[in-house]
């Protein structure tokens, strides 16, 4: 009986402490973004709050952990040569990065009518444009980005959001597209392309960048085959799912 009345015993203690508050999860704050009247409003079930955004909102991403709230604007909606993207605190609403997107010289080469530089330079905003606001980490301690801050093409970068230090990925003459961030948050791949027009584009490699700046290698290359690549997702922090298209069949 001693020995029942010490396992009950046991068995009490164990099952209080895995209902403590100590070891309960405790799930984000529902935080819902949406656009009105031209403002962005930040509603958390409590309060709703407009930011004050200079320009036209393109798009915004939320954090995961529902902390941060990344925003690109332009006030050209025309040739989006002025993006800049904006970090916001959720808690308090306060912006705490303003990064611009695109150098003046991107700019400047892109007005410039040359076609050895001007499409180089207008397929840059291009990217930068059609990207997502950011990626975010899935541990929510980085945040990947596409932008030609640096010129002449668009290049891959990520933001440590703890120090809000921007640091550069990628450089080269090709364009990043799409990035994805694998499961582990070691790395960022990303499609680079060569070229866009008729509402699509031609690649044919995907890269991925290490995401302390230590490495950037190509993973996937499609150069001897035909057609080009679509997308990019990770299926493990070993396996990448690539969907490719033929040049004149269509999907493959």
């Amino acid at each position: 009986m001693t020995r029942v009345t010490s396992f009950m015993s046991a068995l009490i203690a164990s099952a209080v402490t895995c209902i403590s508050p100590a070891h309960a999860t405790t799930a984000p704050t529902p935080i819902v973004v949406y656009e009105s009247g031209g403002r962005l409003l930040i509603d958390d079930g409590a309060t709703t709050r407009a930011l004050a955004l200079s320009g036209t909102v393109m798009k915004w991403s939320l954090s995961p952990s529902h902390t941060w709230l990344a925003v690109r604007t332009t006030s050209n909606k025309n040739n989006w040569t002025d993006m800049r993207l904006h970090m916001i605190s959720v808690a308090d609403g306060t912006e705490r990065l303003t990064q611009a997107l695109v150098a003046d010289p991107v700019t400047t080469r892109a007005n410039s009518g040359r076609a050895d530089t001007g499409w180089v330079a207008h397929g840059a905003i291009y990217s930068v444009g059609i990207a997502d606001a950011v990626v975010w980490s899935p541990d929510t301690r980085l945040a990947a980005f596409v932008s030609a801050q640096d010129g002449p093409s668009s290049d891959l970068y990520d933001l440590d959001l703890t120090t809000l230090h921007i640091l550069r990925l990628t450089d080269g003459i090709t364009q990043a597209a799409m990035p994805v961030w694998s499961p582990d948050n070691k790395w960022v791949a990303h499609i680079a392309v060569t070229a866009y027009g008729g509402g699509s584009w031609n690649a044919q490699t995907v890269w991925a960048a290490a995401a302390d700046g230590s490495s950037n290698k190509v993973i996937y290359d499609t150069r001897r085959e035909r057609g080009f690549i679509i997308s990019a997702a990770w299926l493990s922090p070993d396996s990448l799912l690539i969907q490719h298209a033929a040049g004149s069949a269509g999907p493959d």
